[in-house]
């Protein structure tokens, strides 16, 4: 078995519809990886290499268990050797098992948990863009304000839920990430509210979708797709 890896980004031939490929397989052994799409800055997001090095490692045990293992390719979305791979979100989802065990009763009683205060959390989001009215920049910083005081009651009802003792560090993580996020928001509202810059929100904008696209990443890691949904910016565009 020979798998090559490559910073160039890469196309299938003989799947036309694709716009391009993480691995292109041969029977006889070989296998190239690609990791130009699994780059975070590469994509305009803020650089991350234990990210990409992760996204490239289960891209490389799917290869090691199909060619050398002689595995069949999964549909558990969990698995290292999961058949449909369509973009990030799905390399993200995946684990590094080629079996992955069944989540202990803690991790069940977080998910169970952390799917309803994100699917809340989408509902209240929602409700608030439906009800703004979006005419002046005084509504725009209304909205925010508001958006900011509903994702601080989120992660809180989130990191109140009992984390398994296997994400603790994960869970961790994203809280903290949540919370930096939530502060450089207040920050900005503050500056933005006492001297509106055209250049200073932009920015903000652009560094806010950034930012929700890696908590959108910790929750797929953590299994947590109703979670991902809320950190997904596409899930409330109007």
């Amino acid at each position: 078995m020979l798998i090559g890896l490559t910073i160039e980004d890469m196309y299938n031939r003989d799947r036309p519809d694709w716009r391009f490929s993480f691995s292109i397989r041969h029977p006889s052994g070989l296998a190239v990886v690609s990791r130009a799409r699994m780059d975070p800055h590469r994509l305009g997001l803020f650089p991350d290499s234990a990210l990409r090095t992760r996204r490239l490692q289960k891209m490389v045990m799917k290869n090691v268990g199909i060619l050398s293992l002689g595995l069949r390719q999964s549909r558990n979305p969990r698995s290292a050797v999961f058949d449909l791979i369509l973009g990030t979100d799905d390399l993200d989802y995946m684990t590094e098992h080629f079996r992955p065990p069944a989540p202990s009763s803690a991790k069940r009683a977080w998910l169970a948990g952390s799917t309803r205060v994100c699917k809340q959390g989408i509902a209240q989001g929602k409700a608030l863009i439906a009800r703004t009215p979006l005419v002046t920049r005084e509504d725009l910083l209304a909205l925010v304000d508001k958006s900011i005081a509903l994702e601080e009651l989120h992660r809180a009802q989130l990191a109140a839920l009992p984390a398994p003792a296997e994400e603790r560090s994960a869970l961790r993580a994203m809280l903290a990430r949540f919370k930096r996020v939530n502060d450089a928001d207040r920050a900005a509202l503050a500056t933005l509210r006492a001297r509106w810059n055209e250049t200073t929100a932009k920015r903000w904008i652009q560094d806010g979708f950034r930012y929700s696209l890696a908590l959108k990443t910790d929750a797929l890691e953590l299994g947590s797709r109703s979670c991902a949904q809320y950190f997904d910016p596409a899930t409330y565009a109007r």
